[in-house]
């Protein structure tokens, strides 16, 4: 319990609170902007922070969550008819409109590389840090609970030794809900 203590807020902790999500992504997408890929930043902060709606399809497999992210809302921005690419995607286009909301109020110039975005994310979300296990689970790294890649996510039955998640939810099983690559 905190009492008659005297707390001081940074100008990089206002920065993070004026941002309408956690402070995790606030974290994140100050980062991203301070390496010239706030776009990046943009999109991944404004899909990330819908936690309601799970925009990662099944059939994105292949690529990586926050590649496949990105490219999902690129082309609901440059599609023509907004509703039929949410119905052919399988997508929530009431999700993706709040996202889109977000996105246009913090949209940045368009530099940098996705590489440089995955690596923010990667630094910035090292706090959650998995390591893979032999029965292909993974183990956070601080508070040793074992963790499953959704099947929903590209990171889904691949073999990558390290990686970071946003968060977890609990079903029958701790699940890690958006995944991305871990560089060292």
């Amino acid at each position: 319990v905190l009492r008659n203590t005297v707390l001081k807020i940074t100008n990089y902790g206002r920065r993070l609170i004026y941002h309408p999500f956690d402070t995790h992504l606030a974290h994140f997408y100050e980062q991203c902007i301070e390496a010239h890929v706030g776009y990046f930043g943009s999109i991944i902060v404004s899909l990330v922070s819908q936690e309601s709606y799970n925009f990662l399809d099944a059939q994105a497999e292949k690529k990586a969550d926050l590649e496949y992210l990105i490219q999902l809302f690129e082309d609901y921005c440059t599609s023509n008819d907004k509703a039929e690419f949410c119905y052919k995607t399988n997508i929530s286009l009431k999700g993706i409109e709040n996202a889109y909301k977000i996105f246009k109020h913090l949209n940045h110039s368009r530099d940098g590389s996705i590489e440089t975005a995955l690596r923010v994310f990667s630094r910035c979300f090292e706090h959650n840090l998995c390591t893979r296990l032999s029965d292909g689970s993974y183990q956070h790294y601080r508070l040793n609970e074992k963790i499953y890649i959704h099947p929903t996510s590209g990171f889904f039955k691949r073999k990558d030794k390290k990686v970071v998640v946003v968060d977890v939810f609990c079903t029958t099983k701790t699940y890690a809900r958006i995944v991305g690559k871990y560089y060292d």
